[in-house]
C-alpha cells in the first residue's frame, strides 16, 4: 500500500481485501486489523472503520454476538424486576424458538 496513504485509508482497503476471503486465516486478520485500528486511530476514524468491519462476516458475528447478550441481559431484567420466569421473559420479548434452549442454558434464575 502505498506511503501516501492516511492510517485509515489504509485500515480500511487491507479490511476490504480480505472481506471477500471467508477462510478462519482471513477472520483472523480482519480482527488484528480491527485491533491495529482502535490502537491507533481516533474516534472519528475508527467509526468510519466500523462501518467497513459491519460489511464484513466478522462484523455480521460482532454484531450478532452483541444482538444476544443485550437479549440476555433483556431477558434478565425482566425475570428480576417483574419476578417472570425465563419462558415468561422470553415469550414477552418475544425470543424466536431456535434460540430459547441456548437462553436456558447460558441464564440461571440466581444472576
Amino acid at each position: 500500500m502505498s506511503g501516501k496513504m492516511s492510517r485509515k485509508d489504509m485500515f480500511k482497503e487491507a479490511i476490504r481485501l480480505a472481506k471477500p476471503n471467508i477462510e478462519l486465516s482471513a477472520e483472523k486478520a480482519t480482527a488484528m486489523l480491527y485491533t491495529l485500528a482502535d490502537k491507533f486511530l481516533d474516534r472519528t476514524e475508527l467509526d468510519e472503520i466500523k462501518e467497513v468491519m459491519r460489511m464484513t462476516r466478522l462484523g455480521q458475528m460482532l454484531m450478532d454476538e452483541g444482538m444476544e447478550l443485550k437479549e440476555t441481559d433483556s431477558i434478565k431484567k425482566l425475570m428480576k424486576n417483574m419476578n417472570l420466569t425465563i419462558d415468561q421473559a422470553m415469550n414477552a420479548l418475544e425470543v424466536p424458538t431456535d434460540k430459547r434452549e441456548k437462553y436456558r442454558k447460558t441464564i440461571t434464575p440466581d444472576n
